[in-house]
Order: structure tokens, then sequence, then C-alpha cells
């Protein structure tokens, strides 16, 4: 099954190292890709989940399925 990144902890390490001074957004972004994408990624199981009434480990079943994450 697709391994989830625990939004908590993304969220913790975004926040404790946000851009500073004149860094770019994009190379902050960029150096915390990872994170950043499994934030979108949690979010976007939610809404997909309560829209269609899909339960959201069956969305991170079929994810893993599809992305050969889960062998």
């Amino acid at each position: 099954m697709y391994e989830q990144v625990r939004p908590r902890e993304a969220l913790y390490r975004l926040q404790s190292d946000l851009p500073r001074g004149r860094e770019k957004i994009e190379s902050w972004l960029e150096r915390h890709r990872d994170d950043v994408l499994a934030l979108i990624w949690e979010r976007t199981a939610v809404v997909t989940g309560e829209l269609l009434g899909i339960r959201r480990k069956s969305i991170y079943q079929w994810y893993g399925k599809c992305t050969g994450a889960d062998q």
C-alpha cells in the first residue's frame, strides 16, 4: 500500500524553515519539494474522498497501484 507522509510532520518541517530574506520562493519550494507535494497530495485525497464518498485509504491504495509505490 502507498505509504503516506505524515502531513503534520511535513507541515512542521515547512513552518520551521520558511523563506528568509531575499530567498526566492521557487528555491524554497524546490528545497522542500517532497513535503510540499505530500501536503498537496493529502489535501487532494481528503477533498476527493469527501466529494465522492470514497475512503481515503481506498484512494491511497489506488494511487499506490497506479504509481507502483505499493510494491
